[in-house]
């Protein structure tokens, strides 16, 4: 799924492109800034996605024999768990872990401004049923769940104006200005990314995006946009000097934006805004 954290509306307003003609040429520089701070950051992925991903448990030390278990550092931006699973060894997962036998770090990440994701995870042993990390099986740990940096939502203001199945792309709304071609929707539990407007509602690139399920909704529907604190601001900074550089260079033709992105990442000004969160939370 494509995704962007900034949209053609707001990269028209900022480099003074009033016309459509250049519509797909801003879609693509939009998605290349996101593509260029994710990879930059370390891989990460600012926007929230739904998948089952698998670890090993921390070897045996003397701080396990004699303490509270050790966490399991995740090495991945976590902000919810579905359900978390441990194998015995025939990679069928057999043991699923209830909610209050393990907890996850650091605590106070959901109550940052802007909310921060969790990075370790460890089992809660004197919870009743609690389970410990299976030591001795490689890849032991199963965690289905939601994964990213940020998951923060506002309000459209917009509602789906008629019920729809989980296989329309024209999702039937009337947002005016406030939903914007490159936004990603929340519209129950599904994730929907916007690719244009026309006189029916909006046109998604897909149904179910980011691991979230395709499903039917009725009218009425709230739909949230989803936002990105400080890398929007970092996106649009780049953006900026791309078609400053490109505007002011001989016969206005200048390198990829990709490879102009890449080196153009460095200014501080754009380093700045990113120190924050180029690293993994809690670490």
């Amino acid at each position: 799924m494509t995704w962007q954290y900034v949209t053609r509306e707001s990269v028209k307003a900022t480099v003074k492109i009033p016309d459509v003609d250049d519509d797909l040429d801003l879609d693509s520089v939009a998605t290349t800034a996101t593509s260029v701070i994710d990879s930059v950051t370390g891989e990460r992925r600012f926007q929230p996605y739904w998948a089952t991903r698998t670890f090993d448990a921390p070897p045996v030390t003397d701080r396990w024999r004699y303490g509270p278990p050790e966490w399991l550092l995740l090495g991945a931006d976590l902000l919810e768990v579905k359900t978390l699973k441990t194998d015995d060894g025939t990679r069928t997962f057999p043991y699923t872990w209830a909610a209050g036998t393990y907890e996850l770090g650091p605590q106070d990440a959901p109550y940052k401004f802007p909310p921060r994701p969790y990075s370790r995870i460890r089992p809660i042993t004197s919870a009743p049923n609690s389970h410990g990390w299976p030591r001795w099986v490689a890849g032991g740990i199963q965690i289905e769940g939601k994964w990213g940096v940020y998951d923060c939502r506002r309000p459209s203001g917009a509602t789906l104006s008629d019920d729809i199945d989980d296989a329309v792309l024209i999702i039937p709304a009337s947002p005016g200005a406030v939903v914007q071609v490159g936004h990603t929707l929340l519209v129950g539990d599904e994730q929907l990314y916007v690719v244009e407007k026309t006189s029916d509602g909006l046109r998604v690139e897909q149904r179910g995006g980011n691991g979230t399920l395709p499903a039917a909704h009725d009218a009425s529907t709230p739909i949230q946009i989803y936002i990105y604190p400080v890398v929007e601001t970092a996106g649009m900074r780049l953006i900026e000097r791309y078609f400053r550089a490109r505007k002011d260079a001989p016969l206005g033709v200048i390198a990829g934006a990709d490879g102009f992105m890449r080196l153009a990442i460095n200014d501080p000004d754009v380093a700045g805004i990113l120190a924050g969160i180029s690293k993994l939370a809690g670490t």
